[in-house]
């Protein structure tokens, strides 16, 4: 006969269905699993488990990897400068009429303030002011990529009503945004989801790789895809104020460049359409007039590489602290609105690309650049009062000898000195930066790491 210790006396009594099952089991008693705000039972949390496994299973369901895209970004923003430094102007265009440099300014309406040329050009830095055609060749390449690839993620979707409609709806995608729009005032967060599974879907992409051809609709939307970009590009070579900061060249050349700019563009929409369809996130993009002042501890915005900052000190063509930005060359690009399937429910804001931007420099080198050039009756009239004074020097013995006096080593030191603060002004520490953002930083622009000297840009 079986006996009850005290200490089993004291526990209390389980219900019948709460004791452990061996693994063999065939029937588990049911269970209590707590989900994301209420509990489920056995048989429901495996449903739900089974179904998030199976939707991330689906190509168009997996998250992209954010390094990849990032790596993409660097690279394609590489691929962008060499070509804009091979076939663009490296001049400063100023054989253009004033006709076609009001037209590019008010073309670039977004990327660049809208006033005359003239003003611009005077409060950029020097190298910029030498090489306009070379930053606004880039400026108009990042504007085409971003409006075509960017502003428009439908792109791609031909509008036909039946697979043996012969012509194509060119402003579909135009209908497929605005709908993509009005989802969104109501649900970001379902908004950027259906967006990012519908391109993946359509593109035949998972999380990782493409695969082309899985599907009649992979196939045709990947045999557009290659007709879209055809199109683009004839038609970014067919604007006339884009062939004017181009360098003229022969036949042969210019065939090779429209070559190697088809290339870029279907390299930009490969990773555009790897990086919407697997972001699930809502696009911010960065230009003016949102962007307005330079602020050197911005993590949104850098200064393009003709400024030539380093992360030590600012030249004096370096951007002016809270001077107003003038072009950008390249737009910010932001991603938001991101869902996780894990405890913390939301998903941080990603940033790929920070916004590149020429800002006015500071104003003592703005009237240096206007001493060299300064011209009229008064700089005559100046240059007329030094000569009489230099002859009645060389025609008095005793002012001729006041004048050679040697000046002593100190005093000239401090003269230089002097001329080194001057010439440097507007210097700002960046020893206060984070190193994952000054890495960053060194990254994205090569010359950003760079002690640049003054000594290369004297006259």
């Amino acid at each position: 006969m079986a006996t009850t210790t005290s200490a089993e006396a004291q526990q209390p009594k389980r219900a019948d269905n709460d004791t452990k099952s061996p693994p063999w089991s065939s029937s588990p008693p049911p269970r209590v699993y707590g989900g994301h705000n209420f509990f489920h039972t056995q048989e429901e949390y495996f449903d739900i488990y089974q179904h998030v496994h199976a939707m991330f299973s689906m190509p168009d369901c997996k998250r992209g990897l954010v390094e990849l895209m990032q790596d993409g970004f660097t690279e394609l923003h590489g691929v962008i400068q060499g070509w804009t430094f091979m076939w663009a102007r490296h001049e400063p265009m100023s054989h253009l009429s004033t006709d076609d440099k009001r037209e590019i300014i008010a073309s670039l309406d977004g990327y660049c303030v809208q006033e005359d040329w003239e003003s611009i050009q005077a409060r950029l830095p020097p190298p910029a002011r030498a090489n306009m055609g070379a930053f606004l060749a880039e400026t108009m390449l990042y504007q085409h990529l971003f409006a075509k690839f960017i502003d428009s993620p439908f792109w791609f979707l031909d509008g036909r009503t039946s697979a043996t409609m012969p012509e194509e709806d060119l402003d579909f995608h135009r209908k497929f945004q605005y709908l993509y729009e009005r989802l969104r005032q109501g649900s970001a967060y379902s908004a950027a989801w259906w967006k990012s599974a519908t391109i993946a879907n359509c593109n035949a992409m998972s999380g990782t790789v493409r695969v082309h051809g899985r599907s009649e609709l992979a196939r045709s939307t990947t045999a557009r895809r290659g007709r879209m970009v055809k199109l683009f590009t004839d038609e970014l070579l067919g604007r006339r104020l884009f062939q004017l900061l181009l360098k003229p060249k022969s036949p042969a050349e210019v065939a090779i460049r429209e070559e190697q700019l088809h290339d870029l563009l279907d390299q930009a929409a490969e990773h555009m359409i790897y990086t919407e369809g697997g972001i699930f996130g809502n696009s911010t993009v960065d230009r003016l007039p949102g962007l307005s002042t330079f602020h050197y501890q911005s993590t949104s915005v850098v200064p393009h590489q003709f400024h030539f900052t380093s992360q030590l000190r600012t030249p004096s063509f370096g951007p002016t602290e809270g001077g107003r930005i003038l072009i950008v060359t390249r737009p910010g690009l932001s991603y938001d609105d991101r869902l996780s399937l894990g405890p913390s429910y939301k998903l941080p804001s990603q940033r790929f690309l920070p916004a590149q931007v020429l800002a006015e420099v500071p104003k003592k080198e703005l009237k240096k650049g206007s001493k060299k050039g300064q011209n009229g009756p008064q700089a005559t009239q100046t240059r007329t009062a030094a000569s009489a004074s230099k002859a009645g020097t060389l025609t008095n013995p005793a002012k001729r000898q006041r004048t050679a006096r040697p000046v002593s080593a100190s005093k000239a030191a401090k003269a230089a000195e002097e001329e080194e603060k001057e010439d440097y002004e507007g210097e700002s520490d960046w020893s206060s930066l984070e190193p994952a953002e000054r890495q960053r930083r060194e990254r994205e622009h090569p010359a950003f790491g760079m002690t640049l000297r003054k000594t290369p840009w004297r006259k």
